[in-house]
C-alpha cells in the first residue's frame, strides 16, 4: 500500500502544481491512522479470541486423536483401480464384439454408416484400453504412484485427449437410413449430428486439457514427494 500512495503521489506531483514532499506529506499524516486502525483491529479480534478461548477451555478439550487420518494423496485407491479395470473389459468386449470391423450397424428398421476412418478410432480405442487396463492392474497390487506410472498415465491421456478431439471433428457419422423416412430427412440429421460434433470441439479441448493439467500436478508432486525424501535421506546420513 505505502509503494502503491507513493507511485499516486510521484504521479500527482507531476501534473500539479504541489510539489512532491507536500504530496509525500499529505500520505504520510493520512498513513498513520489507518496503520493504527487496521493494527488496532486485528490485535483486538486476537484479543477477543483468546478470551474466550479461555473461558471455554476448548483447546485444553480438543484431542488431536479425534481428527481423521492424513489421506496420502499419492495412495491410489483400489475401488478406482478395480473400476478402471471393469470398465476397460466392458468396453473391450462391447467393442470387439459388436464393432469388429464394422462401419454398417443395423437396428431394428435403421441403419447407421460410419466413415471409413471408423477403423483407425476403433484400434486405437482397443490399443489406449488395454494400456489402462494393464496400468490399473499393476496398481491392485502396488497402489501408490510412482514418477513411472504417473507418466505412463499423462502419455495415455494425452493420446485419448488427441483421438477424442479428433473423432469430434472428423464427421464420422456417414449416413443414417431409417425405414420410410425420405432420405432427405435423414441426410439433414447426420448432418446435424456431425455440426453439432464439431462445435463441441473446444469444449472436448478445455476437458483434455484440465485432465491433462491434473496429470502434470500429480507428476510435479511426486517430483517434490520424491526430493523432500531425499533431503530427509541425506540430512539423517549427515546427523
Amino acid at each position: 500500500m505505502i509503494i502503491a500512495w507513493i507511485g499516486i503521489a510521484i504521479s500527482r506531483s507531476a501534473h500539479s502544481e504541489q510539489s512532491l514532499l507536500v504530496t509525500l506529506a499529505s500520505f504520510w499524516t493520512a498513513f498513520w491512522p489507518t496503520a493504527f486502525f487496521v493494527i488496532g483491529s486485528i490485535t483486538t479480534v486476537f484479543a477477543v479470541l483468546e478470551r474466550n478461548q479461555a473461558k471455554s477451555k476448548f483447546m485444553e478439550q480438543w484431542d488431536p486423536l479425534k481428527l481423521p487420518p492424513v489421506r496420502d494423496p499419492n495412495r491410489i485407491p483400489i475401488a478406482n483401480s478395480i473400476t478402471e479395470v471393469i470398465g476397460g473389459l466392458v468396453l473391450c468386449s462391447w467393442l470387439i464384439g459388436g464393432m469388429w470391423y464394422r462401419t454398417i450397424f443395423h437396428f431394428s428398421g435403421m441403419s447407421i454408416t460410419l466413415a471409413p476412418t471408423w477403423e483407425y478410432f476403433f484400434w486405437s480405442i482397443i490399443l489406449l484400453t488395454v494400456i489402462g487396463m494393464f496400468a490399473s492392474g499393476v496398481n491392485l497390487f502396488r497402489p501408490y504412484w510412482t514418477w513411472t506410472r504417473a507418466s505412463v498415465r499423462l502419455v495415455t491421456d494425452c493420446a485419448g485427449s488427441v483421438l477424442f478431439c479428433w473423432l469430434m471433428k472428423a464427421n464420422i457419422l456417414a449416413s443414417i437410413s431409417v425405414a420410410n423416412v425420405p432420405e432427405s430427412k435423414t441426410a439433414q440429421v447426420a448432418n446435424a449430428i456431425n455440426w453439432w460434433s464439431a462445435k463441441m470441439f473446444p469444449v472436448a479441448v478445455v476437458a483434455c486439457v484440465v485432465i491433462l493439467g491434473f496429470d502434470v500436478y500429480r507428476i510435479l508432486r511426486i517430483r517434490m514427494r520424491d526430493g523432500h525424501s531425499g533431503v530427509l535421506n541425506a540430512a539423517s546420513g549427515a546427523c
